[in-house]
């Protein structure tokens, strides 16, 4: 009697069975598609105007020039961006390890860079600067002799005072992760000035008072977005810049958050 009754309830056992698995792969399922047109970029919010927090409504956020130009290649690509904040030397390594989908942090492409990411086209050039004390005036390379020059670390102002030391090993470079701790060393009087770029630099100088900022002429950097290495994004986001829309957007942008300030 037990076992036809066991027989009778058989069928309705594996039928349960299946319902159960069908649900867990409808999960999954779900689970992926939630993930689907989501691209995670990673940032460090640490260089005003381009990448920064900012308190308002729902608690502090990273905004900028970088994250709304970011965001209008999303609008036009179908995806949604996600931002993650972490050290600038931090950004390559985690685009390497997959932690991010693609990187705009200010960042130059250099032959050493290339040889681990890829890089778009670039979307900005600008002129770097030196934030120093005011009455200290440094608008050339020479004026850097025996001077303590600051720089963030990992960034292409450091490669480019590197090379500057190549040919005056009178300058000193100090090397540290946060702009904010660089220009904290420059108003402590342990450097003598912190290489940046000129948006940055006045950012800086704005809500810093007794510092100023002098361009450093004939340096100039240009602004690129990094990849994994082989990433199909690459080319997808490139035909995005290429677009005149897009163009007159990054325009647009600019005068919102550089030329204006």
């Amino acid at each position: 009697m037990k076992f036809n009754n066991f027989k009778r309830f058989f069928p309705l056992l594996t039928l349960a069975t299946v319902i159960t698995l069908c649900g867990c792969n409808k999960s999954q399922e779900e689970e992926n598609q939630s993930k689907h047109g989501v691209l995670t970029m990673g940032t460090s919010a640490d260089m005003p105007p381009f990448e920064f927090f900012r308190t308002g409504e729902g608690g502090p956020h990273v905004t900028g020039f970088d994250v709304e130009v970011a965001q209008a290649l999303g609008k036009e690509l179908g995806l949604e961006v996600r931002i993650k904040d972490m050290d600038f030397s931090a950004l390559i390594p985690a685009l390497q390890a997959g932690r991010v989908d693609f990187v705009m942090a200010s960042m130059t492409p250099t032959p050493e860079r290339r040889k681990n990411v890829d890089f778009s086209d670039a979307y900005l050039r600008l002129p770097v600067a030196v934030i120093s004390k005011a009455g200290v005036t440094i608008t050339k390379t020479d004026q850097m002799k025996n001077k303590r020059v600051g720089v963030q670390f990992g960034s292409t102002h450091e490669q480019m005072l590197k090379e500057l030391v190549k040919r005056d090993s009178s300058i000193k470079v100090a090397s540290l992760n946060k702009l904010g701790e660089l220009v904290q060393e420059l108003q402590a009087g342990r450097v003598d000035g912190v290489l940046m770029e000129t948006s940055a630099a006045n950012s800086y100088v704005k809500s810093h008072p007794g510092l100023v900022s002098n361009e450093l002429k004939s340096q100039k950097v240009d602004f690129a977005i990094a990849f994994p290495k082989g990433s199909a994004w690459r080319e997808k986001f490139n035909s995005a810049l290429d677009k005149d829309a897009m163009q007159k957007k990054i325009n647009e942008l600019r005068k919102k958050w550089i030329d204006s300030k």
